[in-house]
């Protein structure tokens, strides 16, 4: 049977060419440089004459320098296609053990047994090499280089740099999927699915990020017992797994997800629930107990969550009207969203110089509404927020009166 065809053996001698900067690697080790009789032998391969290629790979071989291995690799290759399958074989077994050709040679060796009908030794070589190439330490390298493009794509276009590349935020999602339907680590399952529920989020699949979330805290956060008020909780576990390290950023996120998706009462109840989580003493039974959660807020990120969720808080109260948000001092409407640095106009730190309303309220709650910007100025009195959080309280005010 032949199953090697013209065009194959054309894309077997381009894969030679990828392979020759690795072969190098082996060169360096030596003395000398290849011999100029390497190059005529790849042209004689590539031409297709086996039978000169044989001899000008035995003079090489013979020197025992610089290039010696693809030598002996590209002889047994001329061997298996001129149908001397004993001798592939055997020339095969002769490619250097530490070069980066063995590997092809254990194939082409696999190759010569199956055209010997030799399937049972064919099997045990291919079998070797697959261990090799699924080893788990390969499929970490493989998720990690997946994971790395995933967050490429996931990261915002810098402002400073021009033409720079929009994010794709789908992509990163289908990558992290990708990277994660692998065998990896628990350490690294924490980093990924997070990043993915975070990647759907700024995509605007607000109710796939809900879910998303929820299966990131459900696998990762042995305290959490469902969503708050759902009436879901589920059992404690008789030994909890270890915390993940992303467990307050995604309670916060998953409560950004349910305002952003419409769910208001659902996402300040996460909140209220993560805020005195996040207030609890370090206190149990005399002993401090540090955990994942508490090194997560000891960040520089981390620092900055009781802030984000009192400001998450005022706006799942407050919103701005459709036409303040296309209005000339729409600069305002940065403010809004929590995760924009925001910018200002002139020195009135944002706000409009012209009769606009800016906020109104998001449901009719308007004493809950100006409690929330009240805690928020008692904890954070200073900043642009408190700036923008003090004008919603007089607009609430006014416009209810």
């Amino acid at each position: 049977m032949k199953i090697y065809t013209r065009n194959a053996r054309v894309a077997f001698y381009l894969w030679i060419a990828a392979f020759t900067t690795l072969a190098s690697l082996n060169c360096a080790a030596l003395d000398t440089p290849p011999r100029p009789e390497l190059a005529s032998l790849r042209a004689e391969m590539r031409a297709e004459h086996y039978d000169s290629a044989v001899a000008l790979a035995d003079k090489l071989i013979g020197f025992k320098d610089a290039g010696v291995a693809e030598a002996q690799y590209l002889k047994a290759q001329a061997l298996f296609y001129t149908k001397k399958y004993p001798e592939a074989i055997s020339a095969a077994d002769q490619v250097d053990t530490n070069s980066v050709w063995r590997y092809k040679a254990t194939f082409l060796k696999a190759q010569s047994l199956v055209e010997q009908k030799n399937f049972k030794e064919a099997a045990a070589l291919y079998q070797t090499e697959a261990a090799r190439l699924l080893a788990a330490g390969r499929k970490q390298e493989l998720v990690g280089v997946i994971a790395a493009f995933a967050d490429k794509l996931a990261t915002p276009a810098d402002p400073k740099v021009p033409d720079a590349p929009k994010p794709d935020f789908n992509k990163a999602y289908n990558l992290y999927m990708k990277a994660l339907a692998m065998e990896i680590s628990r350490e690294l399952r924490d980093e990924l699915i997070f990043k993915k529920a975070r990647a759907i989020q700024q995509a605007g699949n607000h109710g796939q990020a809900l879910r998303d979330f929820q299966a990131y805290l459900t696998e990762f956060d042995p305290a959490w017992t469902g969503p708050a008020g759902s009436g879901a909780a589920r059992l404690p576990m008789q030994v909890p797994p270890p915390m993940g390290k992303h467990v307050a950023f995604a309670r916060y996120r998953l409560a950004e997800s349910q305002i952003q998706s419409g769910n208001l009462a659902a996402g300040r109840m996460e909140l209220e629930d993560l805020e005195k989580i996040i207030i609890a003493p370090l206190f149990v039974e005399g002993l401090v107990k540090i955990t994942p959660f508490h090194l997560e807020l000891a960040t520089d990120e981390g620092k900055k969550l009781p802030a984000e969720i009192r400001w998450l808080m005022v706006q799942s109260y407050f919103t701005q009207p459709p036409a303040t948000l296309s209005s000339r001092n729409s600069g305002i409407s940065q403010f809004v969203n929590a995760n924009s640095p925001g910018q200002t106009i002139g020195n009135t730190g944002g706000l409009p110089t012209t009769d606009v309303i800016l906020f109104v309220l998001r449901d009719s709650d308007l004493d809950a509404a100006i409690k929330a910007a009240r805690d928020y100025l008692a904890a954070f009195p200073e900043g642009s927020r408190a700036v923008r959080v003090a004008w919603m309280i007089a607009e609430a005010y006014q416009n209810a009166a």
